[in-house]
């Protein structure tokens, strides 16, 4: 009897150190997994920053290039305007020119 629970305690240890090794080598694998992940965290977390920093330089950048295209339009807008005057004040111009040349020649058969 002392025999056979001899062995059933060997048997048992011989389970747990098993058991313990198994569990042992699951630690490992998931310490390195983590390492793993906090290097791929700390790099995903630096090409988020160089992400950000581009898209910020490049938020400036239209930034100007919108203020430079609203002066354009502006200049245009104030150039086309002008030409509008212009061409108004040419009209009119001209219409004094006929209306003067037409009483010069209402004013000549009398």
């Amino acid at each position: 009897m002392k025999k056979v629970l001899e062995q059933q305690l060997q048997e048992l240890e011989d389970q747990q150190n098993a058991d313990i090794s198994a569990m042992q080598d699951t630690i490992n694998k998931l310490e390195n997994e983590l390492r793993t992940a906090e290097s791929e965290l700390a790099r995903y977390l630096k090409e988020y920053q160089d992400l950000l920093n581009v898209k910020m330089a490049l938020d400036i950048d239209v930034a100007a290039y919108r203020k430079l295209l609203e002066g354009e339009a502006e200049e245009e807008k104030e150039k086309e305007e002008a030409e509008e005057e212009g061409g108004e004040e040419e009209k009119e111009g001209a219409r004094e020119e006929f209306e003067n040349s037409k009483e010069e020649e209402g004013g000549e058969g009398e």
